[in-house]
């Protein structure tokens, strides 16, 4: 059951997308127009954590990810013809009910004792039933690609959540025969031991492998299923995009994208302390001030638009206290899409940034960065790209420091801006050759790559 390129005809994307994660947008759009590309007639569905937000995105169909997604209730009807029968006090019937027979003297603790312990076997038939239904939707699927950010791994919700949800969609999508490939992820951190094991037995089921950075693949390596995986890069330099600002030789604007690193507020981050929160933010806030009394412009812009927002606001309210109000010198309009994002960026001569697809993106519109890393995967892109004199550590920097940094990228602003350029263009050939592998070559281009689904016989 090895299809051609020619004999693909439906595409399943999976991935952790539709909660404002811009850079998960920015990979799926990648996904979306080189498969288009390659293949005009193919009909492309996304199993997704938020299928509204992504529908309305990136206008394919979509499924839910997790048994506990709930669509948006349409509002409410005015017509009362509508309504169900309910007993004067606003309860139904069967409501009512179910409070008598529980709150009964005998018969009350009896069915409590026996909802509890059948609460288990309840939520495993619901399971399985959605499982089932995962099949059922998975029906016709040629191709199930698993990309994405931050795949493997538990930072957020440990082994039931990203492990658990990768490892039971690829199988529903081998029982419904799909060809499942893992595209360009990346790796880390893993902590919990049943996160290794349900990630490994998920990633050897797949037909091919590739992640988005050597220290993805090493980590790996551990589980022996490696031996032929690739190394390739992020799918956001796959983007159709290239920076329309002309070049100049000396930074005049510089982006800003505040992080929401253990925010107080509960959600942003998973977990909460103030107490690194606080001096991160009181820090870029220095850094920017200290542009504008420099004569610079500052734009701030988020690249996770949900969980950032908190972040950017307290910014601009801290900034605001302190006499600066957005205007000549400062721009804060909160970013709303991917396409709004790509244009904040490139409306900026340089960036500053805590996450990854906030470098990347930078990157790809060739745009200098310095990084306030939380996180391995930002100092293996900043170092892929010979920055790594610009990546500091987000507990560990201080105002002196990042003001350094900042004096050394104008001194070197127009070599570092080609080297950056140059690598984004080898990053860019690269997944062109890797999608060549999945999808086929684009008509009337000549490549010597196999396409992966033909490599996978031999």
């Amino acid at each position: 059951m090895h299809r051609s390129p020619g004999k693909i005809r439906r595409i399943a994307l999976y991935g952790p997308f539709g909660w404002g994660n811009l850079g998960d947008a920015a990979i799926q759009e990648s996904m979306i127009h080189h498969a288009r590309e390659r293949l005009p007639d193919v009909e492309i569905i996304a199993v997704s954590l938020n299928p509204e937000n992504t529908e309305e995105i990136h206008a394919v169909p979509a499924i839910p990810i997790l048994r506990s997604w709930r669509p948006r209730r349409p509002a409410s009807p005015s017509s009362s013809g509508t309504a169900a029968a309910v007993m004067p006090g606003g309860e139904s019937i069967v409501s009512r009910c179910k409070q008598r027979v529980e709150s009964a003297p005998l018969l009350g603790p009896v069915v409590r004792r026996l909802k509890r312990g059948l609460r288990p076997l309840a939520e495993f038939a619901r399971e399985l039933r959605f499982l089932g239904r995962g099949v059922q939707q998975l029906r016709g699927v040629d191709l199930f690609l698993v990309s994405g950010g931050g795949q493997i791994a538990d930072f957020w919700g440990g082994p039931l959540y990203h492990p658990y949800s990768l490892f039971k969609w690829i199988v529903c999508a081998r029982l419904a025969g799909a060809e499942v490939h893992v595209v360009s992820v990346g790796a880390g951190p893993i902590e919990h031991p049943w996160s290794g094991r349900l990630l490994s037995w998920g990633l050897r089921l797949a037909h091919s492998r590739s992640y988005r950075d050597p220290e993805s693949l090493r980590l790996l390596q551990r589980w022996g299923f490696t031996r032929h995986d690739r190394v390739h890069s992020d799918l956001a330099f796959g983007l159709p995009r290239e920076s329309r600002r002309e070049a100049v030789a000396v930074p005049r604007v510089m982006g800003v994208s505040p992080l929401a690193y253990f925010h107080p507020h509960p959600g942003p981050w998973p977990s909460q302390d103030v107490q690194r929160y606080r001096p991160y933010l009181e820090r870029v806030q220095g850094f920017v001030e200290g542009l504008m009394s420099s004569g610079l412009q500052v734009h701030l812009f988020c690249s996770q638009i949900r969980n950032d927002r908190y972040a950017f606001d307290d910014l601009l309210d801290a900034l605001r206290e302190n006499g600066h109000r957005p205007g000549a010198d400062l721009h804060a309009e909160p970013t709303r899409g991917l396409e709004h994002l790509l244009g904040q960026i490139d409306d900026c001569d340089a960036v500053l940034s805590s996450r990854l697809h906030g470098v990347i993106l930078s990157y790809l519109l060739h745009k200098p960065v310095i990084a306030l890393s939380c996180d391995p995967k930002i100092d293996a892109v900043m170092r892929a790209f010979g920055q790594s004199r610009f990546c500091l550590d987000i507990d560990r920097f201080s105002l002196e420091q990042l003001q350094d940094r900042w004096r050394e990228m104008v001194e070197d602003y127009p070599r570092l801006r080609a080297q950056i350029e140059e690598r984004a263009r080898a990053n860019r050939h690269d997944l062109e050759q890797q999608f060549d592998r999945l999808f086929g070559v684009r008509p009337g281009k000549p490549s010597a790559v196999t396409p992966v689904v033909q490599e996978i016989r031999a």
